[in-house]
C-alpha cells in the first residue's frame, strides 16, 4: 500500500499560512491517523475519514522550525500503510 501527497503543496517545504495537506492511498481504507510533531512533542494527532486535513484551526500552535508529518492508513484500527515528510 502506498500513500502519496497531492495538491498544491505536495512538494512544498515551508509555509507562511496554514496549509491543507492532501494525499491519495493506493488502497481504499476506513481512516487515516494524521500526526504533526516538532522535536519535543506531538502538536496534532487526529484520526480522519477523508484523505486531507486543513490546519487553519491549529496553525498558531506551531513553533518555527522543523516539523515532522506522519500519515498512517488505518483499516479497522490496524495500520496498513504509512507516509512521512518533514518541513523546515
Amino acid at each position: 500500500m502506498k500513500i502519496s501527497f497531492t495538491g498544491w503543496n505536495a512538494h512544498s517545504s515551508r509555509f507562511v499560512y496554514a496549509p491543507r495537506f492532501e494525499w491519495e492511498c493506493s488502497t481504499q481504507v476506513k481512516a487515516y491517523r494524521f500526526r504533526l510533531a516538532d522535536k519535543v512533542d506531538v502538536i496534532v494527532d487526529e484520526i480522519v475519514q477523508r484523505p486531507y486535513i486543513d490546519l487553519n484551526n491549529v496553525w498558531e500552535k506551531f513553533p518555527c522550525g522543523r516539523l515532522d508529518l506522519m500519515i498512517q492508513a488505518l483499516d479497522h484500527g490496524i495500520e496498513c500503510g504509512f507516509a512521512g515528510a518533514y518541513y523546515s
